[in-house]
């Protein structure tokens, strides 16, 4: 969206630069929310239920929406990495028409 709007108002370089920035942060977020994420995950969680200070009910509910952000985290890095595919694909085929002509 931002390549297509750089590119609609005549800047090249906004273009160029989303292209190169947009995989990198895509593949950045997605070790951070699938590799990272999970193992912090596991330390929060262990680290409530552990307490002995909170409440049950407050561990409960703390875990379950540490839960719920992950799986949201999750649904998030699919949707970016179909955004990358479906933008590479694009970019691809745009290519090879160019050659052609």
């Amino acid at each position: 969206m931002v390549s297509k709007y750089a590119q609609q108002n005549g800047s090249a370089l906004g273009g160029a630069v989303h292209r190169v920035m947009s995989p990198l942060f895509t593949v950045m977020f997605t070790i951070a929310r699938t590799l990272v994420g999970p193992s912090v995950f596991v330390v929060v969680v262990k680290g409530l239920h552990e307490s002995k200070v909170l409440p049950r009910s407050a561990v409960l509910a703390w875990s379950a929406m540490s839960v719920v952000g992950v799986l949201g985290s999750w649904i998030w890095v699919r949707k970016l990495l179909r955004g990358l595919a479906k933008s590479r694909a694009k970019d691809s085929a745009a290519r090879a028409t160019k050659k052609r002509t």
